[in-house]
Parts: structure tokens; sequence; C-alpha cells
């Protein structure tokens, strides 16, 4: 079983990957799951958009069932992407896939029983749901938001494949990946930032001072620190 836990990236990992994954085997079955159902059906709408454009269309032969819902959709195969919120029923339903984005909003994460509730539904409900636990995928995508969020707790139960995507880089990292060109290396020096042209170091200041350390540690740096605590602690480091 395949597990990883990420930063940021809703898009890339809610959106465009099931469609992705449907492209290449529409009898796949992926569970996409949010901190509330309203966000969740919306990220299955945005992938269903993409599936029904003309130019997925052109790239593969899947094609969704004309009469299905937006948010629990199906391929003409069987497969499909089910929606469904944090601390939502699954019985009777599994996943070759399940992706977790965002478990708990931001403003929530100094809530125990708000992690406490996540990290529940977790082990009680969804861990269980995969189809095949020899070959499944788990997908944890959030930014971290406490030392006992749900990327925190899994962490300490089990290893798990970690990408972390600090907007700061706190030490040299290097990045092998995989090109149509070939393979490539990418060395990424500490203290180099993430997306410069979107945030660069005038506007990460500007974020730090305004949500103070104790945030952007979190969330920004994806390494969270005890509440009122003095150094960095925590810190997800790629594999």
């Amino acid at each position: 079983m395949s597990r990883t836990s990420s930063g940021r990236g809703a898009s890339s990992t809610s959106v465009a990957f099931p469609a992705w994954v449907l492209g290449r085997d529409p009898s796949k079955r992926i569970i996409c799951a949010s901190y509330g159902q309203e966000l969740s059906n919306k990220l299955a709408r945005d992938t269903s958009a993409v599936m029904w454009s003309e130019w997925y269309l052109r790239a593969f032969a899947t094609r969704l069932a004309q009469r299905t819902a937006a948010a629990d959709f199906e391929t003409t195969q069987r497969g499909g992407r089910m929606a469904t919120s944090v601390g939502g029923v699954l019985t009777g339903r599994g996943g070759d896939i399940v992706i977790i984005d965002d478990p708990v909003k931001p403003d929530e994460a100094l809530s125990e029983a708000q992690r406490q509730a996540a990290n529940d539904w977790f082990d009680n409900t969804l861990y269980t749901r995969l189809n095949d636990k020899r070959t499944g995928a788990i997908v944890i995508i959030m930014q971290r938001l406490h030392l006992d969020d749900l990327v925190g707790h899994v962490l300490e139960k089990e290893a798990w494949e970690v990408i972390n995507l600090p907007a700061i880089a706190q030490e040299d990292e290097v990045w092998d990946y995989a090109t149509v060109l070939g393979p490539t290396q990418y060395v990424r020096q500490s203290g180099e930032l993430l997306h410069p042209e979107r945030e660069p170091q005038d506007v990460l200041d500007g974020v730090r001072a305004a949500l103070g350390e104790y945030s952007f540690s979190a969330q920004y740096l994806q390494a969270p620190v005890p509440l009122g605590g003095g150094g960095l602690a925590g810190v997800l480091h790629p594999r």
C-alpha cells in the first residue's frame, strides 16, 4: 500500500490526478474527501468538467456514463470518482486510490475536538476502504496546521512517503524525477523560495508578520511548532 502526504496542490491532486488516472484506466475507483461536502462536490465537478473537455476526449478513450451524479460519477467501464467529506459515511464503498484533501480547516486546527474527529475518521472509517491494501494508495494533501494534525497523526503510526514543499527551503533539497526527455535532477538551495513569482520574499515577510510565527511555521514552512514554543519542530523532509 502506497501512502503519500504533502503540502499544497489541491487542484493537481483532487482534480487533474483523478482525471489522469481514469484516462489511463477507466475501471479505477477513486474516493476523494475534503473537510466539507461542498468543497468535495466542487472538486468533483471540476474533475468532471476536465473529463468532458474536448482536449481530454481527444487524449483519452475514457468516457463518462451519461446518467451519473456530478459528485459520484462513473465511467462506462464502471470506474469513477466519489466525493465525500471528512466524517462522511463510506459503508459499502471502496477505492483503489483514496485522496484526502485538506481534512481540517485552518481556522479549526487549534480545536482538539476537530483534529481528533478527523484522525478518528481516518483510523476507523477511511483506512479500511482500499479495495486492495497491497496495491492501493492513500494520498493526503494538506498544509501542516498542528503537530497532531492528520499528517502528524499518521507519521506517528507508520512510515509514509513524504513530499514536502515549504515556501522557503529550510535546507538543501535534491529532487530526482522523470520527464519525457529522461531523468532530471533539481537542487533547491536552503533559503530558496518555492514560487518567487507568486510569493516573493517581501510578500512572505508580510504574511509572516500577519500570521505570526506559529501559523507561518506550520502553513508556509510545513514545520508546526508547539503553541507558544520556540524553535522549529516536526519538520518533514523529502525522502
